[in-house]
């Protein structure tokens, strides 16, 4: 989506504008979007949030999905308009090194298959509940846990997203 993130310099950008966006066609084949902490609390109420690995960076980074399909967006539709009420900003990476991420058995429903979606981590609550107190503290004061909070409700969305993909799949026919 994004070739090269630079920051906005007033002589460089001096003639630059920003474009309303009337279509988001271009999001249309996103199946994930990152998301950063500050946003878990809106992004959770309507997407499910989980971790993806960045092998590149050994790290796990949040992001929402989209889709139950590569390249499938659900809440893009065919005119290109947004169907839901908040629009994930992106980028940004979360704790890995503690290890409180475990991969993510996420089964779910596709008309009368069942459909694994794979690549996904969760925040492991059993291991989140044996962190030291130190270690527990230190997430509490760098203010994380209301993020990952908002990360372990937030996997019951992907319940909305089989709803969307039956209503996308009967659409379509």
């Amino acid at each position: 989506m994004f070739e090269k993130i630079v920051p906005v310099n007033k002589d460089v950008h001096a003639h630059t504008k920003v474009r309303e966006i009337t279509s988001f066609a271009f999001a249309s084949r996103l199946q994930i979007a990152d998301v950063t902490m500050q946003e878990f609390t809106r992004a959770a109420a309507i997407f499910p949030i989980v971790f993806v690995e960045d092998k590149d960076k050994d790290a796990f980074r949040p992001v929402v999905l989209l889709g139950l399909n590569v390249g499938q967006n659900l809440f893009v539709d065919a005119a290109g308009k947004w169907r839901a009420s908040y629009v994930p900003a992106v980028i940004t990476r979360f704790l890995s090194e503690h290890n409180i991420f475990t991969p993510l058995n996420l089964r779910v429903r596709d008309n009368s298959n069942v459909k694994n979606i794979l690549g996904c981590y969760a925040i492991n609550e059993e291991r989140l509940n044996n962190l030291s107190d130190e270690l527990f503290l230190e997430i509490k004061n760098q203010r994380y846990l209301p993020a990952i909070y908002d990360h372990l409700i937030a996997l019951a969305q992907t319940e909305c997203l089989v709803t969307l993909q039956e209503e996308a799949s009967a659409r379509d026919g």
